[in-house]
């Protein structure tokens, strides 16, 4: 897929709302953003990747995702994403501002492993699949068990009624439509921000 083109890395650099979003964006090809990765995507591949291929559309170098990775029936890939228009990049990053915001001000209901598995599945077993990685089991990692979440959480459980669920579902589906599909999605409707 390469034709033996070498990869390269660059600076890219946008401002959106104010905010200066900036960074480097390694294995830039010319024919897109080249990810390779062993196994299946998870949550955090899928964010990382998805940032990087953002701001590089956003800075008006419109390349597509090229992702290799096991897709299960799929294949390894390649998987692409389409190259995006600057305005619709940075309508996604706008989104995901928002939401940053509005963590600065109250601990978001989100892990990118849980967002990952309700993402991925079916709308009548998302919250069946969320709860197995969020909890875990005797013989599995649940996400819930990260200190980090354990303290950003103070213990809460996003599975324990609807309305935390709810909040769980919109910040998943909003973080991941922007990174995998380039699109923005509406705010929470409690959220205030704008």
């Amino acid at each position: 897929w390469l034709r033996a083109e070498p990869l390269e890395s660059r600076r890219y650099e946008v401002q959106i709302d104010g905010v200066r979003l900036h960074g480097r964006v390694r294995d830039r090809h010319p024919d897109g953003l080249v990810r390779l990765r062993t196994g299946s995507l998870n949550g955090p591949a899928a964010i990382r990747h998805g940032l990087d291929w953002l701001l590089a559309n956003a800075a008006g170098d419109a390349l597509p995702l090229v992702q290799f990775h096991d897709d299960g029936e799929a294949g390894i890939g390649p998987h692409v994403q389409p190259a995006l228009s600057v305005a619709q990049a940075s309508d996604a990053l706008r989104a995901l501002l928002r939401l940053r915001q509005r963590g600065l001000r109250e601990p978001l209901r989100f892990g990118p492993y849980t967002g990952w598995a309700i993402h991925t599945a079916s709308a009548e077993k998302q919250r069946a699949e969320g709860a197995k990685r969020w909890h875990g089991s005797d013989r599995s990692w649940g996400e819930s068990r990260s200190e980090a979440l354990q303290l950003t959480l103070r213990g809460q459980d996003p599975f324990v009624d609807d309305a935390h669920y709810a909040e769980l579902l919109h910040t998943s589906r909003l973080i991941f439509t922007a990174v995998r599909e380039g699109r923005a999605l509406a705010d929470f409707p409690q959220d205030d921000t704008v």
